[in-house]
């Protein structure tokens, strides 16, 4: 009910007073009357929706459940709508062992894992890279 109060005055129960519908003491007792009467409907409140022979589907809620596994619904709503996060391509080579390394058995995780032969081919994608992109402004320079 808080929810509804803290919606419903500011946008419309302002207005009723502003324009003279209502006095503060009115709406005051609007609402209390409001909560009063949703505590006694709120044990019938299953039973209603229930009447109305609604699927789980149309409800759309993981609380309503016609089985009543409430958690489980929750938990599987909520797993659906945040999947985990797909794993690094480079986890199991480079994350792993610095996750279960222990420290007096390498000096430089770096050479335990083999990053050097990785550098060293990056560097030499970055040259022939620069190499293509300088042959190309030759070739355009002698077009002109």
């Amino acid at each position: 009910m808080d929810y509804l109060r803290g919606y419903t005055a500011p946008c419309h129960l302002l207005l009723l007073i502003a324009d003279g519908y209502f006095t503060p003491d009115q709406i005051d007792a609007l609402t209390s009357a409001v909560d009063e009467l949703c505590l006694q409907v709120r044990s019938f409140a299953i039973p209603l929706v229930d009447a109305f022979a609604l699927s789980d589907h149309i409800i759309n809620s993981p609380l309503g459940k016609w089985d009543g596994s409430v958690y489980e619904s929750y938990f599987a709503q909520v797993q659906s709508s945040n999947p985990l996060p797909k794993e690094h391509p480079y986890f199991e080579r480079l994350i792993r062992p610095l996750l279960e390394r222990k420290n007096d058995t390498f000096e430089d995780p770096g050479e335990e894992m083999g990053l050097e032969e990785e550098l060293k081919e990056m560097e030499e994608d970055r040259k022939a890279a620069g190499d293509r992109e300088r042959e190309k402004e030759r070739h355009v320079r002698r077009e002109d």
